[in-house]
């Protein structure tokens, strides 16, 4: 991954990288007037635009304001994980940067995009084929970009149960290339993604729904579906152990 964007960018408010697989940048001040984590991609308002400016001229970034989504773009094509920006504060904007490869299978299927369709995927498009591969998508965020991948026959939408789940197209993704991945994470990463459409539409279910749902008499393999996706902050528990319900997070 080319990190010069990245770096330049960082250095327009000051950086400290440690760290081995990863890089963490910490910027003191908090994040900029009206940026958030949740719409750095779609906004900008550097802390100094004549530095940004002059960065940009010398060349050392390709466009000011342009960082975040190239980030996002180069991480999501070389099947790393997103940038985390969960440790920042009102006080520091701390960015870690997993260098980790996820999923070989994904690197070859953008390759193969680009090689046989010549298609410049937008950032939209690159988050919704992100969160379709790691069972994550969130259909209410991502109609947009979902409708127009299917249409260029990118992704394929299945209806199993009425519960609307999307994968992406096998004539790009075989599914039996599993590049060390067994058939039962492959099964596991399918019922996240069904999970998650069915909180899209139902907005909530209890541990009896998804036992439905599942065909799953074992509690203990629905929790199995149910950790990593609480893990990753997707989904949460409301309510007491025996009331309660799952819903997608706020």
């Amino acid at each position: 991954m080319n990190h010069r964007c990245i770096i330049f960018c960082q250095i327009l408010h000051e950086f400290q990288c440690k760290g081995t697989k990863s890089i963490v940048i910490e910027n003191p001040g908090g994040f900029p007037d009206g940026i958030t984590p949740e719409n750095i991609l779609y906004r900008t308002n550097p802390r100094n635009r004549r530095i940004a400016e002059a960065f940009e001229k010398c060349g050392l970034v390709e466009r000011s304001g342009q960082g975040a989504d190239e980030m996002f773009r180069k991480l999501i094509e070389e099947s790393k994980p997103l940038p985390d920006y969960s440790r920042s504060d009102n006080f520091n904007v701390i960015l870690k940067i997993n260098g980790e490869i996820q999923d070989k299978n994904f690197i070859q299927f953008i390759q193969r995009l680009n090689k046989e369709r010549n298609l410049e995927l937008s950032i939209e498009q690159l988050l919704t084929l992100d969160e379709i591969r790691r069972g994550a998508l969130k259909i209410e965020n991502r109609q947009a970009a979902i409708d127009q991948l299917l249409q260029q026959e990118i992704i394929s939408k299945k209806n199993l149960k009425g519960v609307i789940s999307y994968s992406l197209s096998n004539e790009f993704y075989p599914e039996e290339k599993t590049f060390g991945k067994s058939k039962k994470q492959i099964g596991l990463e399918k019922q996240k993604a069904g999970l998650i459409q069915f909180l899209s539409k139902n907005h909530k279910a209890s541990l009896s729904d998804l036992m439905e749902l599942f065909s799953m008499s074992d509690r203990n393999k629905i929790y199995n579906i149910l950790r990593p996706l609480k893990k990753e902050g997707l989904i949460e528990f409301v309510g007491d152990k025996k009331n309660g319900y799952w819903k997608l997070s706020e």
